[in-house]
């Protein structure tokens, strides 16, 4: 779970150094929705504890969580390409 927070704030430090306005505000609507699945993949995590087991739906966030950070990543080489 560390290693998907530590790559959320790192895509929005690289977010905010944009000067575009429009590419900072889509990039921090898409990071927002990437922390939302984040936190709900943190819940669902404590109830893989609780059970002792990983939950099929821990595991669809899991994947949710990776392909948001993906887009995100893209996003953002589309963006330093055309606004920089």
């Amino acid at each position: 779970m560390d290693e998907y927070l530590q790559r959320i704030d790192s895509l929005s430090r690289q977010a905010h150094k944009f000067q575009s306005y429009e590419a900072r505000e889509d990039l921090d609507r898409m990071i927002g929705a990437a922390r939302a699945v984040a936190q709900d993949l943190s819940r669902e995590l404590v109830e893989c504890k609780r059970l002792r087991k990983i939950t099929v739906r821990a595991q669809s966030f899991e994947v949710k969580l990776t392909d948001l950070l993906d887009n995100v990543e893209k996003m953002l080489v589309y963006a330093q390409l055309r606004y920089r």
